[in-house]
């Protein structure tokens, strides 16, 4: 059973999609539970003979999140790689607590000659954005003058059931861009569901 530690679901979406019961029914579709009310303190893994099992201590009392599995998997996100890399003997600055290495806005680093792009600069973690930046790069390289990414209108998806799909920035990004924005919601029904199936799922979300 996947277990959430934090406390807001999908932190980096609007606020409504993040917040709303739309977004509970999207992840327990994946069997997530929500967080205790205590704060957790340390984990601990148990190696049995032929199971794992894990446990959340707190307060001197134990959690079995998973009373028996083969495997034990956390998704503790994405780090930037950029070690054995010879970056700081080339005198390229990185940041010392995740890795990253520190650009520009035209992915040059504080090496005049050496640039990076994707992941690795910990900007917007997705292969179109890397791809972006990398056209953006070879402008500015080979003669067309300096070219600065555009991150705002970049879009992204869940892959939950049913899907979630983003573009452009946030209600609390634009508001705070802009100051006062109008904002529409709207709801409807997949189309799978407005038709009788026989299934017993008519009435789906």
């Amino acid at each position: 059973m996947p277990w959430r530690r934090r406390r807001r679901k999908m932190r980096f979406k609007d606020d409504y999609v993040a917040e709303v019961d739309t977004a509970s029914e999207l992840l327990l579709g994946f069997g997530l539970s929500e967080p205790p009310d205590v704060s957790l303190q340390t984990w601990k893994l148990e190696d049995g003979s032929e199971n794992l099992r894990l446990t959340v201590t707190r307060e001197e009392r134990y959690r079995v999140v998973a009373p028996a599995a083969a495997k034990v998997m956390f998704a503790t996100g994405r780090k930037p790689s950029s070690k054995d890399l010879g970056l700081e003997e080339a005198g390229v600055k990185t940041d010392p607590k995740s890795g990253k290495i520190f650009v520009d806005e035209n992915s040059r680093t504080n090496v005049d000659s050496i640039f990076a792009i994707g992941d690795v600069t910990d900007r917007i973690q997705l292969t179109p954005v890397a791809l972006m930046e990398g056209m953006a790069m070879a402008k500015t390289m080979f003669g067309e003058g300096p070219a600065v990414p555009d991150y705002e209108n970049v879009p992204s998806a869940v892959f939950s059931q049913p899907p979630c799909g983003t573009c452009g920035l946030t209600e609390a990004a634009a508001a705070t861009k802009y100051g006062s924005v109008d904002v529409y919601v709207t709801k409807f029904k997949p189309m799978k569901h407005t038709m009788p199936t026989g299934r017993g799922d008519e009435d789906g979300k």
